[in-house]
């Protein structure tokens, strides 16, 4: 998985990156958490 890609790469996942970005967060963190 690139984390250099700005799509999601799972549902789950890009429910999580949604709600990111929703709160203002960098999805960078978010991949990194992960």
């Amino acid at each position: 998985m690139p984390q250099n890609s700005p799509e999601p790469y799972e549902p789950v996942l890009s429910a999580e990156v949604r709600a990111a970005l929703s709160a203002g967060l960098p999805v960078v963190a978010l991949e990194s958490t992960i």
